[in-house]
């Protein structure tokens, strides 16, 4: 089987530049602007209103990283085959959906507020995730023991993410 996927990443990359590359898209900024309405004012407008601290907080990562898959899609469909397949990692897999047409962007960023309010009341605060590489499963699951974490997804026989306070 051959052909093109398109794949989404989950939070972690966000940062107040996220949407420059997408300044001179019309596409992209259609995207963008169609959202007005949900964030209360352009997306970048809302981005650059966040202390550092907020923007890694679920719910304002979230939206602003699903917001940015959907406009980047814009920006390179014309560009590029129709993809075969539609994918994506943990906040990701809702916005493979937006990509792949089958969630309206209000919806999706409606589904994905919601999912972020539930991710936090289900955490404990403060708390975060971290990806190690390199170790075993069983060394893993020692140090989240020793540690008081969980790990929350296997990625791979030495990429693992710890979750927890």
């Amino acid at each position: 089987m051959s052909g093109f996927g398109l794949l989404c990443s989950g939070q972690g990359n966000q940062h107040k530049a996220m949407f420059d590359i997408l300044a001179e898209s019309h596409q992209a900024q259609a995207v963008l602007q169609s959202v007005v309405p949900f964030f209360g004012c352009h997306p970048v407008e809302y981005l650059q209103s966040l202390s550092e601290e907020e923007l890694f907080r679920n719910q304002p990562a979230q939206l602003l990283i699903a917001t940015l898959q959907m406009a980047t899609w814009e920006a390179l469909r014309s560009s590029l085959p129709v993809p075969r397949v539609y994918a994506g990692y943990s906040l990701g897999e809702v916005s493979a959906y937006g990509c792949a047409g089958s969630l309206a962007i209000d919806k999706m960023l409606t589904l994905i507020k919601r999912r972020a309010v539930l991710m936090d009341a289900a955490a404990p605060q403060p708390s975060g995730m971290l990806a190690v590489r390199g170790l075993l499963q069983t060394d893993i699951e020692t140090l989240c023991a020793v540690c008081g974490v969980e790990m929350a997804i296997i990625n791979g026989p030495d990429h693992f993410i710890m979750g927890g306070p």
